[in-house]
């Protein structure tokens, strides 16, 4: 069955007082690379942050050749929301899967 849209899971994050960091150790590989990525929406900034797995070996995913139609992307991506004012992630809201996906395409 291929699997065309995105899943949402839900993650622990650490808060060390001053950021919330995401426990991402049990969801993607050991080995994964992360980008911040800012979004203008009108006069509002959204930070996401993307990580991934750069593994050949795994199948295609679909769920980001749908939204792309051009990019043969192998592996897992985890995209997370960043907050504004505070550092780290929060909590993601329903506009924010419309800018992910945007920011996945970019």
């Amino acid at each position: 069955m291929k699997e065309t849209s995105p899943r949402f899971i839900n993650v622990v994050a650490q808060n060390n007082g001053l950021s919330k960091n995401p426990c991402i150790n049990g969801i993607l590989d050991p080995t994964l690379n992360a980008y911040e990525i800012t979004i203008f929406d009108g006069k509002r900034m959204n930070n996401f942050y993307i990580f991934f797995s750069p593994t050949k070996s795994i199948r295609v995913n679909q769920a980001v050749r749908s939204l792309t139609m051009v990019t043969y992307w192998t592996g897992d991506i985890l995209i997370m929301r960043g907050g504004v004012r505070a550092k780290g992630v929060v909590n993601m809201r329903g506009h924010d899967a419309k800018l992910a996906d945007f920011a996945l395409k970019r």
